[in-house]
């Protein structure tokens, strides 16, 4: 007869224990922990995305969201966006510690119409007891206390997201976040129901072209967007090229021609408005920067301000790419034009901005033909002598570059050289920083360059 000595018990207890600290965690609820600016673009992208998930997972995990502001040198609360952000921040906590179950119903409503009056009675929330809360001073309190978090935790960009103490590192896309929490909880009956990732072929078509599309960047906006995905880049003027580009009847590079495989990711409905089938292969020409979908887009204002680097080429194509496509759809847009990037004391750059600027006051097709002429110039000097001017006032174009660069770094873009800000009707003013209702950045590819809002894709942070 088989029996087991004190010694072997506790051998096996202690490799079974050792067995167990090895394997993923099988049961418990996962806990996602997400630090937003309240009215900051990507972050509500984020909100969102996680927020429609939870069904997937029949609610079976913990969504906890904090919020990230800094202190001035009198220890009071400041919010990137302004003082309306901030005051939404303590709404929000309030509602989250009265009205839990109502919470990402009135978030759902918030990120979209920006009326808290609205989505409290929607949702049933009584608002007088939330102002009550936050007029006391828990709610800062609770503030404080996700202050000290970011701290800490060194979060100082909107969205950043942990699960289960791990700070989550890729896109925030339904297919991404799923696969991530599914990676320690498979027992999840919807985990075990995730068929395995459909691995994405794309094919660059490509003609020397350098700068923001280079195959490489595309290359890794793909591998950001897609779970999986296999790219390659073929030159136009090779044998398989021109193969590919007579098949597809393709005039112009950069183009993506994408298998049929793509319809099978979660990701299709999104870029599907921007590809064209061809014999079952899908083509993205990428010659209108992603601007395809922006007439059909409802906006309010009917104001569109663009922001861009002169020195530039490529920002500069995109300016007229864009009136051009406003043009033809017969969309008249209020457009303005707002140089940002380097503030120089150079007369030169001055005078051009200075022309720029008083472009505001032209028609569409002058704009135009002021950019192409701006574009073709060999230098700033040669398009000053076509757009001769008698007087720039330097401190004040100085001011409005700052200003300018000011604009784009509070909505959480830095470092891009052309931006459009959708029904913006006085840039985004402190007391209304949810003015822009859509943004549209010049980058790579389809994930960042489509417009930032809670049905599409974004990429961006905003930075504290």
């Amino acid at each position: 007869m088989f029996r087991i000595t004190k010694n072997l018990f506790y051998t096996i207890l202690i490799a079974s224990s050792l067995l167990m600290s090895c394997t993923k965690h099988q049961s418990g609820k996962p806990v996602l922990e997400l630090y937003v600016m309240s009215h900051c673009p990507f972050g509500i992208n984020a909100e969102n995305t996680i927020i429609r998930l939870m069904p997937d997972f029949k609610n079976a995990f913990i969504l906890r969201i904090h919020y990230i502001v800094s202190k001035d040198v009198n220890g009071d609360f400041t919010s990137l966006h302004g003082p309306q952000e901030l005051k939404e921040d303590l709404v929000q906590i309030a509602i989250q510690k009265f009205y839990r179950n109502k919470f990402y119903n009135y978030l759902l409503c918030y990120n979209s119409t920006m009326n808290d009056d609205k989505c409290s009675k929607d949702n049933g929330i009584n608002k007088d007891k939330i102002t009550s809360f936050v007029k006391s001073g828990y709610a800062r309190q609770i503030l404080d206390k996700d202050f000290t978090s970011t701290e800490k935790l060194g979060i100082n960009a909107s969205p950043t997201l942990f699960i289960n103490n791990n700070r989550y590192k890729g896109p925030m896309q339904m297919a991404h976040l799923t696969r991530a929490i599914c990676a320690d909880y498979a027992v999840f009956p919807y985990c075990k129901t995730l068929k395995p990732p459909v691995s994405v072929n794309v094919t660059i078509l490509e003609g020397g072209w350098t700068d923001l599309y280079h195959p490489n960047m595309i290359i890794q906006s793909i591998g950001n967007f897609f779970y999986k995905s296999n790219v390659n880049a073929v030159d136009v003027k090779t044998k398989k090229g021109k193969e590919l580009s007579t098949k597809f009847n393709i005039k112009e590079v950069p183009a993506l021609i994408f298998s049929d495989d793509v319809t099978m990711t979660t990701s299709f409905g999104l870029i599907k408005p921007r590809l064209k089938e061809v014999d079952g292969d899908y083509i993205d020409y990428m010659n209108d920067f992603g601007y395809r979908y922006l007439p059909d887009r409802p906006v309010e204002k009917n104001q569109i301000s663009i922001f861009f680097n002169i020195y530039d080429k490529t920002a500069i194509n995109a300016a007229v790419s864009l009136l051009k496509l406003l043009v033809k759809e017969k969309k008249h847009y209020n457009t303005t034009l707002h140089v940002m990037g380097i503030s120089s004391d150079d007369t030169v750059f001055i005078k051009t901005v200075s022309v720029i600027n008083r472009a505001n006051g032209m028609g569409v097709n002058d704009q135009i033909s002021m950019l192409e002429a701006l574009l073709k110039s060999p230098s700033l000097k040669d398009f000053n002598k076509q757009y001769r001017v008698k007087y720039a006032d330097h401190n004040g174009i100085i001011k409005t570059i700052q200003a300018n660069n000011n604009t784009v770094k509070g909505i959480g873009i830095k470092q891009n050289t052309f931006i459009i800000l959708v029904d913006n009707t006085n840039l985004i003013a402190q007391a209304n920083p949810m003015q822009s209702v859509g943004i549209i950045e010049l980058s790579p590819v389809i994930g960042k360059q489509g417009i930032n809002s809670s049905s599409m894709p974004g990429g961006g942070q905003c930075a504290k």
